[in-house]
């Protein structure tokens, strides 16, 4: 329901019971869930033309409902952003280096993930449900391409790394 929700910005109930095939009460314990558990609102009632009876409202993610956090890790920077629930980036941070050394790579997302939700509330702070990391192939491989030391890159290519 939350990817069918995303996806078309806003729904009714009565929608989303038809798209799913869901009844429409089963449909309707549902999003009053997620409603509760906050990862859902309200919106303002929708009166159609020519209809009659109670207005329809429509239901959207509730952008304050979950964030994450992406990390980008580059050959020449490491890019951070925080999103929320709709995905909307609310803050970026980017560090430049000559080279991905881990002994910088790994204290820098630490780093970023304190700057990026410093102002959190501890209501935000557990709605903070995860961490994407994406760099292009195999960092190892990066020696001859970015002139990195041959130290460094084997560091990349041991299992031992830890954040």
């Amino acid at each position: 329901m939350l990817q069918l929700i995303r996806r078309a910005q806003s729904l009714t109930k009565a929608d989303i019971a038809r798209i799913t095939h869901l009844s429409a009460q089963t449909a309707s314990v549902i999003i009053n869930r997620l409603l509760a558990e906050k990862l859902l609102c309200k919106q303002k009632p929708r009166h159609e033309v020519g209809k009659v009876g109670q207005p329809a409202i429509p239901i959207s993610l509730n952008p304050a409902g979950a964030y994450s956090l992406g990390v980008k890790i580059g050959r020449r920077g490491l890019d951070a952003v925080l999103i929320n629930f709709t995905g909307e980036i609310l803050r970026r941070c980017a560090y430049d280096y000559a080279y991905a050394d881990p002994d910088f790579i790994f204290p820098t997302i630490r780093r970023a993930i304190r700057e990026l939700t410093q102002d959190f509330s501890p209501a935000q702070a557990k709605r903070l449900l995860g961490i994407g990391v994406a760099a292009p192939y195999g960092l190892g491989g990066w020696q001859h391409e970015a002139g990195i030391p041959t130290p460094i890159t084997a560091r990349w290519n041991c299992n031992g790394l830890m954040i």
